[in-house]
């Protein structure tokens, strides 16, 4: 008779493979001009929402209801953002990321928990002090919206930008409401989350989804910041070795 852990193993592995096949999916939307490819707008939201499901199965309970407050968190200050163009600015989503609920995408949820969980791994793999948490963590989401921004606003159009700024069409007032954003939710994680022994890889393959369509699309400045991320991380670790 299988046990608990065996079918447990099972369902990873192919909740894994299908993550998988919409990663490939995607690239390939960006890279083939075929309608099979390019039409299916649904994708985009159930990539995210698979992604965070993921992520939420290789938690301890007390850190994925921390996780679940982050996600209603961050959409909660989209709905705000998309209505009132505070904290960001001025922008409305399109309806590439799927099913909306007050003009802002419902897959904004798990977008929130795996950029965190994956500012989280980071800090955590480069051993930073978890006393200063409140203030990295915070700046690390600013710096990787640096790399999702252009492929956002740009080659997946999920968004668009009314006041247009300097960074591809991006407004600073978006970084600033980042970090305003990311302070409480790197305080809550400072105070109440715990260290998890297994690490998913699903959030390091959602950030390089986007280096991927960077590079096939040629934008620079991503690739540039996800590799000087790369480098720092090489090097927070050797000197922790």
């Amino acid at each position: 008779m299988m046990n608990n852990s065996y079918l447990y193993k099972n369902k990873s592995y192919v909740l894994n493979l299908i993550f998988l096949l919409f990663w490939i999916g995607g690239i390939l939307s960006f890279s083939i001009d075929n309608d099979m490819f390019t039409e299916n707008k649904w994708a985009g939201g159930i990539f995210l929402y698979l992604a965070s499901f993921i992520i939420l199965l290789n938690h301890k309970k007390n850190n994925i209801f921390i996780l679940i407050f982050i996600g209603l968190f961050g959409f909660i200050i989209e709905v705000i953002g998309s209505a009132y163009h505070l904290p960001f600015g001025e922008y409305y989503y399109t309806s590439e990321l799927g099913i909306r609920l007050f003009d802002v995408p419902l897959s904004l949820f798990s977008a929130w928990i795996i950029i965190s969980v994956f500012v989280i791994q980071i800090l955590s793999y480069c051993n930073i002090r978890k006393k200063v948490w409140w203030l990295i963590g915070p700046i690390i989401m600013i710096i990787i919206d640096l790399i999702i921004e252009p492929v956002a606003v740009g080659p997946m159009n999920a968004w668009v930008w009314v006041d247009e700024g300097f960074y591809y069409g991006v407004p600073i007032s978006n970084f600033i409401g980042w970090g305003v954003v990311s302070l409480p939710i790197f305080i809550l994680i400072q105070n109440s989350y715990n260290a998890e022994k297994k690490q998913s890889i699903i959030p390091f393959a959602v950030i390089s989804f986007f280096i991927t369509v960077s590079i096939i699309k040629t934008l620079f400045w991503p690739i540039i910041i996800f590799i000087m991320i790369c480098l720092f991380v090489i090097f927070r670790k050797k000197i922790n070795a």
